[in-house]
């Protein structure tokens, strides 16, 4: 298992063992928090829009859709709550973040914006906060009536490499410090085109020129794919809450799977490994997308990898000899690693071995 892990099915494990006393609604609304975790997780891994958040203005007041109350009392509520049961390590953190939304309601919600001005929140992890994001608030306007836009975007950038891709650009003054405290303390207000950021699509993409990043369309497609694995996964959490190593086979194949997609939806095509799995059944899947090492990324809260399985009398190795070659494959097309046997048919790319030869000229190996 990788070291600082974004994500910890063991987590999930210990929910579900605890659940069994649970009333119907109660574990509905743990496999719709399960869900979203794990989608949560997959976006971090392609530093996604993670959320996108509707809120109201209301004499000079924000207010989530469809709510009586300003959201600026549920923050100031949530930090007199954590006076009196957080961590008081937080304390400067989530007091900056009151102020912060502060600011931006005074500044987007006011007489003198505009539509299209933005303000940037920038959140780094740190104390109880595991994730790394930013918040994109755009004041905008429909038929006579404002109101305010929330993007909330995945990132795998450090506050120092947030914090020197704003300077550059004149978003941060030169001497600013690059703390949680800091940034949430200090969002950014970014009036329409300033700097030729138009949209906050704009900004997210500015900040990520350098890193990979997915566009909301092409994450949505990857969720759509991956989704029946998913399912798989909440039901044997469910199902056989202390099944560990069917846990973890399962959600090694969601990301597997996952970049596999990926691959599938930015290169327009067909992708055969994706297909095959269509047609054979759940468990095939994943007893092969499980076992198959997965690609490591660096995410905002931790490293996102794949987990070992412990290998005991039932590992399908016949003798020493077939650990002497780490890596069984190597695709020559798109440089898929996997420590294990794959078949015919390169699990990142689709490219067979009779492609690959009548491409290469290369006779076909068995």
């Amino acid at each position: 298992m990788v070291e600082n892990v974004a994500y910890q099915p063991s987590f999930d494990r210990e929910a579900y063992i605890d659940s069994f006393n649970f009333s119907e609604r109660e574990k509905r609304n743990r496999d719709l928090y399960t869900r979203r975790q794990v989608e949560t997780h997959i976006g971090e891994r392609f530093n996604v829009l993670l959320s996108k958040t509707k809120y109201e203005i209301k004499d000079g007041q924000i207010y989530g859709e469809n709510t009586e109350e300003p959201f600026i009392e549920i923050v100031q509520r949530g930090v007199e709550y954590r006076k009196r049961f957080g961590n008081s390590e937080d304390w400067p953190r989530e007091q900056a973040e009151l102020e912060g939304f502060i600011q931006i309601e005074k500044t987007l919600a006011g007489e003198n914006s505009k539509p299209g001005d933005m303000m940037l929140s920038v959140s780094p992890s740190g104390g109880s906060y595991d994730h790394n994001f930013y918040d994109i608030f755009t004041l905008k306007e429909e038929e006579g009536e404002r109101y305010i836009e929330g993007r909330r975007y995945s990132s795998s950038l450090s506050s120092k490499e947030t914090g020197e891709r704003l300077k550059k650009v004149g978003l941060m003054p030169e001497k600013a410090e690059d703390s949680p405290e800091y940034f949430l303390s200090h969002p950014i207000r970014i009036e329409h085109s300033k700097a030729g950021f138009t949209n906050a699509e704009n900004i997210h993409r500015y900040l990520h020129m350098e890193h990979d990043y997915a566009t909301e369309e092409e994450f949505l497609e990857v969720i759509k794919i991956c989704s029946p694995l998913i399912t798989s996964y909440i039901n044997t959490l469910s199902e056989s809450p202390i099944d560990e190593r069917m846990q973890l086979l399962t959600f090694n194949a969601i990301l597997n799977k996952a970049d596999m997609a990926m691959y599938h939806v930015r290169s327009g095509r067909k992708t055969p490994y994706i297909d095959k799995f269509v047609l054979t059944d759940m468990k095939t899947e994943i007893m092969a997308l499980g076992s198959v090492k997965v690609r490591e990324v660096k995410t905002g809260c931790g490293s996102s990898g794949g987990f070992e399985l412990s290998k005991g009398k039932g590992s399908g190795v016949f003798s020493v000899g077939e650990y002497g070659n780490k890596e069984w494959f190597i695709c020559p097309k798109c440089n898929y690693k996997a420590d294990g046997p794959v078949g015919n048919t390169c699990p990142g790319c689709g490219l067979t071995k009779e492609a690959y030869a009548q491409e290469s000229g290369e006779p076909v190996c068995d």
